[in-house]
């Protein structure tokens, strides 16, 4: 029985994508529902978060500085405030709260693989013809727009499977050229496992950091969400980009019943590959694109914290998490540990993790960006011999040490905060150049519409 009112929202239809006004209400056991009606579509009433973490205290860790973005608790200032046409017009909207921080270009649509969960519906949609891959004439023009909406922003190539341009590297040097220091690659980590040298390959181009899609442990898991067995070749990609010194961060999607008993897993997993691999960014599943029905309903930040609670004893605890800072409290969460004799310990966080407690929006813009990039330390560099107990050494054991565990609740149709999405910094460039905020870009009714795509 749902007992109490949060506070008001926006949100769409997730069958028209109109915008509707509605309320957050919560249940006596503590869960959290975002309720709406469609005048033409009816009702809809969605769980948005578990019971496992109190909604309002979630938020009240945002420090005076913090605030300064607004009140994230209930977000009623911003509910009022909001243009009326949010999601559509996202290409002329210039009420956007946050500054892009990180900007995904997608470099293809071709894939390698034909999954059943694709944000992108990469590899084409009932014999639908891809359009042909960007020329690199193209993307420099995409670099350039980036510089003028956004500045060097962190960059992320997607796709489709950006490995499987043949060009990628001459892709990220251009990008080097253009000013940009960032260069992630979202990858399934398929070419990088078949070609040895491939990963050696994109570092001397200039890539940072391999974002390796790794949904589990066992072979069941990757059946359901990628359409085959793949846990032996993401090993081995692992294992060659070990090789070639660069750095990976592992990137479940987690859908419940699926592989949400197998956080802890790969936590320990990672750290066996510590520290190529430095730490593990979770995205619970969205209804974008291409994805399969799954009875068992959606994952919410709650449940994600609860399950590394209990598979991991403790050791990653809900308590070690804070959520967002420039973003909403509700779209992302974060903490940082240090591994000591192959375990986790803690690193509490006085202030927020991501951005600290910086009151000017460019420099939470700035600080966010650098956080971020950490996950690309140079690996040859934490190796480089210094003398014993200097402080460089020092620094480097630090560095060598960190392992992150984040995470990012992606909103689609039928979870739409549009007070959350005018604070979203992940961006994506359209064939234009022009950006818009991931979520909007993503959004897909429920009966496969794309409102950008």
């Amino acid at each position: 029985m749902l007992s109490e009112f949060l506070g008001p929202a926006r949100s769409v239809c997730p069958v028209c994508l109109e915008p509707l006004l509605g309320q957050y209400l919560r249940d006596r056991d503590g869960n959290v529902y975002l309720d709406r009606t469609c005048p033409e579509h009816g009702q809809v009433r969605q769980l948005v978060w578990g019971s496992q973490l109190d909604w309002i205290a979630w938020s009240e860790g945002e420090s005076e500085e913090t605030a300064e973005f607004g009140s994230q608790t209930t977000m009623r200032d911003s509910v009022l405030a909001s243009n009326d046409h949010c999601p559509h017009g996202c290409e002329t909207c210039t009420q956007h709260i946050i500054e892009p921080c990180c900007v995904l270009l997608e470099v293809t649509q071709r894939c390698n693989l034909g999954c059943p969960v694709c944000f992108a519906q990469a590899g084409g949609v009932d014999g639908i013809a891809l359009a042909p891959d960007p020329s690199i004439e193209v993307i420099g023009h995409w670099y350039d727009r980036v510089l003028e909406q956004a500045g060097a922003a962190n960059l992320q190539f997607s796709g489709g499977e950006p490995t499987v341009r043949d060009d990628l590297p001459q892709i990220i040097e251009l990008g080097r050229e253009k000013g940009f220091r960032y260069f992630q690659i979202n990858t399934n980590g398929l070419r990088i496992a078949d070609e040895p040298d491939y990963a050696r390959v994109l570092k001397d181009a200039g890539a940072s950091c391999v974002f390796l899609q790794f949904d589990g442990v066992s072979d069941d898991v990757y059946h359901t969400l990628r359409g085959r067995p793949l846990l032996e070749r993401k090993l081995a990609a692992i294992e060659a980009c070990a090789e070639a010194r660069i750095p990976v961060v592992l990137v479940p999607t987690v859908a419940r019943g699926v592989n949400d008993g197998q956080l802890g897993d790969i936590v320990r997993l990672a750290l066996d590959h510590a520290p190529t691999v430095r730490g593990v960014h979770i995205q619970p599943l969205a209804r974008f694109g291409r994805f399969p029905e799954l009875p068992e309903g959606i994952v919410t930040i709650p449940d994600v914290l609860d399950a590394f609670e209990q598979q991991t004893g403790g050791t990653v605890a809900r308590g070690h998490f804070r959520g967002g800072v420039t973003e909403s409290v509700y779209c992302s969460f974060s903490a940082s540990y240090r591994i000591e004799d192959g375990a986790l310990v803690h690193i509490p966080a006085a202030k927020p993790l991501c951005c600290g407690a910086l009151a000017d929006p460019d420099a939470v813009v700035r600080s966010r960006r650098a956080n971020i990039m950490r996950w690309g330390t140079d690996l040859d560099l934490l190796d480089a011999d210094s003398e014993p107990g200097s402080l460089d050494a020092f620094l480097a054991g630090r560095q060598r040490d960190a392992f992150s565990i984040t995470g990012m609740a992606f909103m689609d149709a039928d979870t739409l905060d549009l007070a959350r999405l005018e604070r979203c910094y992940v961006f994506i460039a359209d064939q234009q150049g022009e950006l818009f905020p991931f979520c909007a870009y993503n959004l897909t009714s429920r009966e496969g519409r794309s409102l950008y795509r």
